[in-house]
């Protein structure tokens, strides 16, 4: 299965692909169909946004942490993971 790599570099982070996927379907000559993304990490997610305001991000952002606090666990044999 082909793959287009995206890395982060901060906890919570919206990174635009849009430019990633174009230059993969380019460099393949795709001009017609339509393409499947996915994520394989259990911690990122893919969402749709017009990205016409940079505050929906920053937004989008605010909303998860409120709904999501910042809760220590001690998984995977003993090492803490703050999520």
């Amino acid at each position: 299965m082909p793959e287009i790599v995206i890395k982060s570099s901060k906890k919570d982070e919206f990174i635009d692909i849009t430019f990633d996927v174009q230059d993969y379907l380019n460099q393949n000559s795709f001009k017609d169909g339509m393409i499947f993304l996915n994520t394989l990490h259990t911690t990122a997610a893919l969402t749709i946004n017009e990205n016409a305001d940079a505050d929906v991000k920053t937004d989008l952002i605010n909303a998860l942490n409120a709904l999501v606090p910042n809760i220590n666990l001690n998984i995977l044999k003993g090492i803490q993971m703050l999520i």
